[in-house]
Formats: C-alpha cells, structure tokens, sequence
C-alpha cells in the first residue's frame, strides 16, 4: 500500500464536488504512502481535473450565459420563486392553524 497507494487516490481526485476527498487524503497519511508518489499523482490528478473544467467553460460559456440570459430561463426562475414564496406561505398558515386550534366543546 505504501508503494501504489497514491495510484488509489487518482480517481478520487479527479472526481468533482460533492465526492469526499478528504478521507482518502488522510487514508494515505495513516497508510503512510509514500510522498514521493503520493503529491506527484495528487497534483497531477488535480491539474486534469480543473483543466478539465476550464476547458469546458471556455468551451461551453457562452452557450451556457446565452440560456441563463434567456427570457424562457427568467420565466422559469420567477415561477419556481413565486411557487416558494406560495409555500412558504401555505405552510406558515398550516403551521399557525396547527398551533392554535380551538379546543373542543366540553360535553
């Protein structure tokens, strides 16, 4: 473990939010992996990763801020805050009439 155990964090570290990497850090500092392989792989698994992503963003930004700036996506955005605010709403009101109910006649 202590030769191959930084091949083990490889996969962890490419994976995005919210996968826990801090357990398989602190995983290979208990297994005492070696520090020579472990902060190489490590830099190099992170480096794919938000190289990754920026490729992406470059890629896929504008496409991406021409739908968020659309009229269609706006609309959507207002109706699912109204239906919010209406819940917010309804369940102050039930939670209100639960709270204060009126006691029963007494017989």
């Amino acid at each position: 473990m202590r030769t191959s155990g930084a091949l083990a964090l490889a996969v962890p570290a490419i994976l995005p939010p919210p996968f826990p990497l801090t357990p398989f850090v602190l995983t290979c500092g208990a297994l005492q992996v070696n520090r020579w392989i472990f902060f190489p792989t490590f830099g190099l698994m992170r480096l794919v990763r938000f190289s990754a992503g920026a490729a992406m963003g470059r890629l896929y930004g504008r496409s991406i801020l021409r739908g968020l700036e659309s009229e269609a996506f706006q609309i959507v955005i207002v109706a699912f805050i109204v239906m919010a605010i209406a819940g917010i709403i309804l369940s102050a009101v039930l939670l209100w009439r639960s709270t204060h109910a009126r006691p029963a006649p007494a017989a």
